[in-house]
């Protein structure tokens, strides 16, 4: 398939996506690493490999324990190094993504 195939049904701004889902297993707990790989749209940038709770909306992962490369694999082992001797509990940081006082969505 040609490397644009997919650029001619996307608005302008928008990418495409390949979404893997990964279950890394520790003692009794579990945590979801999931891969992304730029299909379409720009810009084309590398694959990334990282930690991803959506059970909260209010946590987003560190920087730090993201994992980028040419490939799935590449980012995918980037990112296993990274978290290695992490607790599950320091992958994330909290962020607020409630609107400010006074303000509402229209």
């Amino acid at each position: 398939m040609p490397d644009k195939f997919y650029d001619k049904f996307l608005n302008d701004g928008e990418n495409l996506f390949r979404r893997k889902t990964y279950q890394l297993l520790r003692e009794n707990e579990a945590a979801t690493i999931v891969t992304y790989e730029n299909l379409a749209g720009t810009p084309k940038g590398p694959v990334i490999a990282m930690p991803d709770d959506h059970s909260f909306s209010t946590l987003r992962t560190k920087e730090q324990f993201i994992g980028d490369g040419n490939t799935e694999e590449e980012a995918l082992k980037k990112c296993l190094e990274k978290i290695q001797n992490f607790s599950f509990d320091d992958f994330y940081e909290k962020v607020d993504d409630s609107l400010p006082e006074g303000e509402s969505i229209q």
